[in-house]
């Protein structure tokens, strides 16, 4: 990996868009620290990302070079001190990908974006794939893309909040394939509004498609993937804003924030039971997809919006990532059976403070990363 690792405070990384006079103008010694470590995190977050989306995990595995080499107090900034460890180079053994070969994965939201990438990730490692959408003309070329690595591609166009088409989907994997190795539970949409504009209708699409879908997927196939007696990998796509409050996505971060808690306690219940199935929570921060088109296949039911709330900022916010730099990401939290996937290591001290705030006492601030 060529990232420059320079250990003297004050030094710029290497091909970074940062320019130390405006970032210093104004600001004393500790806050000029906490610009130049959240700059560190960004450059840090596109190596590692890219790393991992570069090389197949069988030949990371096969490596005597650790990939995420890099210090501790590096990694986490200023908060390094109270910070647990993050993503850590793979341990041999957690999960053997071998395993996955000519096995199934299930990805709803597998039309574009982080669905379609871990599509195409998954067929890369030798699996069959299920997909399913929305958008039939988009899933219809996801498949055709995949189907052009060699494996099998079933395709089922549905609508994730609802429990028969979920269901639908589950008969689907198990009937033809006889058993499921990793299920995605990934679609998404989002509505920007003031909490109180938003309409009814609003809520329940949202809702409906971040949170309860996921509710769908874990009830329908959790009980069966019990059952076939292999290894399994569950990855529920959340959000940072799971973690975090943004202002003008209050039913998003609502949504998220649920998956969040279902993650944790559906990873907590499969551990206490035994079971040969593991669960990641999947929180991007922000990434290059198409999630703010989704209004266009909102079914005419909920067709009551609220208008959209005014653009605000995005300073800090910018998609540093890609659906594929996540995708890599994913598979190699999948082969260590690593609960929390947090793509962008720099939200991690806003992620300590939010904590330190809830034991002081202090008011909720939207989410901001510089």
């Amino acid at each position: 990996m060529s990232v420059s690792l320079r250990p003297t405070l004050g030094a710029v990384p290497e091909g970074a868009a940062f320019r130390v006079s405006a970032l210093t103008h104004g600001l004393g010694d500790r806050e000029w620290e906490r610009e130049w470590e959240r700059e560190w995190d960004r450059e840090w977050d596109r190596e590692w990302a890219r790393e991992w989306a570069r090389r197949p995990v069988a030949e990371i595995l096969r490596s005597t070079v650790p990939v995420a080499s890099r210090p501790q107090w590096l990694r986490f900034g200023a908060h390094s001190d109270r910070c647990p460890a993050g993503p850590q180079p793979p341990t041999e053994g957690v999960f053997d990908m071998e395993i996955l070969r000519d096995r199934v994965a299930v990805v709803t939201g597998g039309a574009s974006g982080i669905g379609r990438a871990m599509a195409r990730r998954f067929a890369a490692e030798g699996m069959h794939l299920v997909i399913a959408d929305i958008n039939a003309e988009r899933l219809a070329e996801s498949a055709a893309e995949l189907r052009s690595t060699g494996r099998e591609v079933t395709e089922v166009v549905l609508d994730v909040s609802r429990a028969e088409d979920i269901a639908m989907l589950a008969d689907t994997a198990f009937d033809r394939y006889g058993d499921v190795a990793i299920l995605c539970n990934n679609a998404g949409v989002t509505k920007r509004a003031r909490s109180w504009e938003l309409t009814l209708d609003d809520w329940t699409w949202v809702l409906g498609v971040d949170l309860w879908s996921v509710i769908h997927g874990v009830r329908t196939f959790v009980p069966r993937m019990l059952t076939q007696g292999a290894p399994a990998h569950i990855v529920n796509t959340a959000s940072v804003t799971g973690l975090m409050p943004l202002i003008d996505m209050a039913s998003y971060c609502s949504a998220k924030s649920g998956v969040v808690s279902l993650s944790e306690c559906l990873a907590i219940e499969l551990a206490e039971a035994g079971a040969e199935i593991g669960v990641s929570v999947l929180a991007p921060g922000f990434i290059d997809t198409n999630i703010g088109e989704s209004g266009a296949h909102r079914p005419a039911v909920f067709a009551e919006s609220a208008p959209a709330n005014r653009p605000r900022s995005t300073t800090g916010l910018e998609a540093t990532m890609t659906a594929d730099d996540v995708a890599g990401v994913v598979l190699n939290a999948v082969q260590q059976n690593r609960f929390w996937i947090l793509t962008h290591q720099q939200y991690r001290s806003s992620l300590v403070e939010r904590a330190e705030g809830i034991g002081t006492d202090a008011r909720p601030v939207s989410f901001r990363v510089v």
